[in-house]
């Protein structure tokens, strides 16, 4: 009942929104995302080990605490296996770059990024190899 009753206050408030902006909604509908982000064991495996080729084993955490966060990336991998990494962007040198990318206060290392790239083409082409 509770989801009934909240799904259906959404869709007033929808409406509630269209009205404000002069218009209409002709269908409605909820979906229902953020499900469990999985990684499959042999794809973080190969982006484990392609990670510690490029900033070394000690730099790759391989623990990370589970999180209560959501990422649409979750209903790829419920339909192909795959690996969600991160790269991290923080520079222990310059604490402008010591916040979480969703504080007001975020600023990205961009020497970060040229390493995202090369992570990310070197598991593409180590994959392709396999």
């Amino acid at each position: 009942e509770t989801r009934a009753f909240v799904l259906k206050r959404v869709e007033e408030i929808a409406n509630q929104i269209a009205e404000a902006h002069r218009t209409k909604i002709s269908h409605f509908s909820v979906y229902d995302a953020a499900g469990p982000l999985i990684n499959e064991e042999e794809a973080t495996v190969l982006a484990q080990e392609v990670a510690a080729d490029i900033v070394g084993a000690e730099n790759v955490i391989k623990d990370h605490p589970k999180s209560l966060g959501a990422d649409d990336f979750a209903d790829f991998l419920s339909k192909a296996p795959g690996v969600y990494g991160r790269v991290g962007t923080r520079n222990l040198a310059n604490e402008e770059t010591q916040y979480g990318h969703h504080h007001e206060k975020f600023d990205i290392d961009e020497d970060g990024l040229a390493y995202a790239t090369e992570y990310h083409v070197q598991y593409a082409l180590s994959y392709l190899a396999e």
